[in-house]
C-alpha cells in the first residue's frame, strides 16, 4: 500500500499529506466492510501480500464489492439472527475491530455517511450478544415458571367461580328474606355506596337532607364470636349455614330494648326443644314444646313476645333504630380495651387487635352545620372530650388515588373512637384500621 502510494503521489503530484488523508479513508472503509463480512460469515479472497513478504493475506475487499451488489443486502441485515451469533464470529469482531478506537460511529461519519449506518450496525450485534447472553438464562427460567403457572391460573379461576357463586347465593338471600342484623364490613367491595344507602335510609325516614347526615359510633362489648357461635373466619363459605342457624325474621324487628350491651357472662336459657311424652291413661300423648307452643300462640299479649325477644337478643343485639352494626377492623398502632372501653397501647408482640362489633348510628347534625367553620368545631369539641379520628384502610398501605368518583382507592372513613390518651399520641403511633390484613 506504501508503494502505491508513493508511486502514485509522483505521478500526480500530490502532496503527502492529502494522499495519507486518503490512505485513512481507505482503511476506515475497508475496517467497516471487513466487520461486516465476519458478522455475515463471508470467506476472504486469498491474494499474495503487496509490500513483497511471500506471504499470502485475506482480502475483504473483492467480497465486500460483491455484497455491496447484492440486492438483498440490507434485507439480510434486517432479518439477521441476532439471537444466535456463533461465538467464533463474535468473539473475532469483539476483539478486532469493536474494541478498535478508530471503529466509532462519529469517525467513520466523517468519511462516509453508509459506512456510519455499517458501524452502528456491528456495534449493535455486538452489545446484544453481550446482553442476550445475561438475559438468556432469565427467559427460561421465566418460560419454566409461565409453564407451571398455567396449571395454578385455572385452579385460581375454578376457586374464583366458586367464590362468585357463594356471593350470589349470599346477597340472593338478602333479597329474599331479610338483610343480616351484623355486616361484614371487610367484605364490601364498594363500601361508599353501603354507607350512602345507610345515610339515605335515615334521611327518608326523617325527612332530613342526607347532607346533614353524618355517624356516630358505638363499640359494643359483644365480640364476632359471640354473634356467630361458629368459626368461620377465614373461610366465609359456611356463612350461609350459620346463617339458618340465626332466629328467623319474624321474630327479629318486633321489639327494640333500650339497652343491647349485655354483660359477656349472660347467656341463653337452655331450650329443649325435643317433645316430652306423658301418659294419660291408657294413651301417651306428646306435650308440646315451647317452640310449639310459641307458634301456636302468636296472637298472645306482647309483654310475651317482648320477653322471647329479650332472650334472643343477648345473643345478637338489636340494631338502634336506623343503625348498622359492622364488624371487620382490625387496629394498627393501638388496640381497644374491653375494660375501659377505649383505645390503649398495643401489647408486646401483637401487631393488630380486632375490634369487637360497631354500631354506626346516623345522626342529623345540628341546621348550623352547613356554615363555614362549623365540622372543624364539632372535630375541636370530639378531641377536647378525648375521642380519637381513626382512620380506616383497605389495606396496610395506607395510600391510594382518587377514583373518578372522587373516593380513595384505599381510605374509607374515620372511626371516632374514644381515648384516654390525647389524639396527637395515636397520631405519633400512627393508629388506624384496616379492613383486611396482609396475612
Amino acid at each position: 500500500m506504501q508503494c502505491l502510494c508513493s508511486c502514485f503521489t509522483r505521478a500526480v503530484k500530490i502532496p503527502k499529506i492529502t494522499m495519507l488523508h486518503y490512505t485513512v479513508q481507505y482503511y476506515a472503509l475497508c475496517q467497516v466492510m471487513e466487520a461486516v463480512c465476519v458478522m455475515l460469515d463471508l470467506k476472504p479472497e486469498r491474494k499474495p501480500d503487496p509490500n513483497g513478504s511471500g506471504k499470502m493475506i485475506e482480502d475483504y475487499w473483492a467480497p465486500s464489492q460483491k455484497l455491496l451488489g447484492d440486492m438483498k443486502f440490507l434485507q439480510n441485515l434486517l432479518h439477521y439472527d441476532k439471537e444466535n451469533i456463533p461465538t467464533k464470529i463474535i468473539t473475532h469482531v469483539r476483539n478486532e475491530f469493536y474494541s478498535h478506537p478508530d471503529f466509532d460511529p462519529k469517525k467513520i461519519r466523517m468519511v462516509s455517511m453508509a459506512c456510519e449506518g455499517l458501524c452502528r450496525w456491528v456495534r449493535a450485534m455486538v452489545v446484544y450478544d453481550q446482553v442476550i447472553k445475561i438475559v438468556a438464562p432469565k427467559k427460561q427460567a421465566l418460560e419454566a415458571a409461565n409453564h407451571e403457572l398455567a396449571p395454578q391460573n385455572e385452579r385460581l379461576e375454578e376457586k374464583r367461580k366458586e367464590l362468585r357463586e357463594v356471593m350470589l347465593k349470599f346477597f340472593q338471600r338478602w333479597a329474599d328474606e331479610k338483610i343480616p342484623d351484623v355486616f361484614w364490613f371487610s367484605g364490601l367491595f364498594f363500601p361508599y355506596s353501603f354507607l350512602t344507602g345507610i345515610r339515605q335510609n335515615y334521611a327518608r325516614k326523617h325527612a332530613i337532607p342526607i347532607d346533614r347526615i353524618d355517624f356516630l359510633f358505638k363499640v359494643m362489648e359483644k365480640e364476632v364470636e359471640d354473634i356467630i357461635q361458629e368459626c368461620i373466619r377465614p373461610n366465609f363459605v359456611e356463612l350461609p349455614v350459620v346463617i339458618e342457624r340465626l332466629p328467623t325474621p319474624n321474630v327479629q324487628g318486633q321489639y327494640y330494648p333500650l339497652d343491647t350491651d349485655l354483660e359477656d357472662n349472660e347467656s341463653l336459657p337452655y331450650d329443649n326443644d325435643s317433645p316430652q311424652l306423658k301418659k294419660e291413661g291408657d294413651q301417651t300423648v306428646k306435650v308440646p314444646t315451647e317452640q310449639q307452643e310459641k307458634e301456636d300462640n302468636e296472637n298472645d299479649s306482647q309483654s310475651q313476645s317482648h320477653e322471647s325477644d329479650d332472650v334472643i337478643y343477648q345473643v345478637i343485639p338489636r340494631q338502634a333504630q336506623g343503625g348498622t352494626y359492622t364488624w371487620g377492623f382490625f387496629l394498627e398502632g393501638a388496640r381497644w380495651d374491653r375494660e375501659q372501653h377505649c383505645l390503649a397501647e398495643m401489647s408486646a408482640k401483637q401487631l393488630h387487635d380486632q375490634l369487637p362489633i360497631i354500631l354506626f348510628q346516623p345522626a342529623a347534625l345540628p341546621d348550623m352545620s352547613h356554615h363555614e367553620g362549623v365540622s372543624c368545631k364539632y372535630e375541636d369539641q370530639a378531641e377536647e372530650k378525648g375521642m380519637y379520628h381513626c382512620p380506616v384502610y383497605r389495606t396496610s398501605e395506607r395510600s391510594g388515588t382518587l377514583s373518578t368518583t372522587g373516593h380513595s382507592s384505599n381510605y374509607i372513613l374515620d372511626l371516632i373512637l374514644p381515648s384516654s390518651l390525647p389524639c396527637h399520641h395515636w397520631v405519633s403511633r400512627a393508629a388506624a384500621a384496616l379492613t383486611q390484613l396482609d396475612d
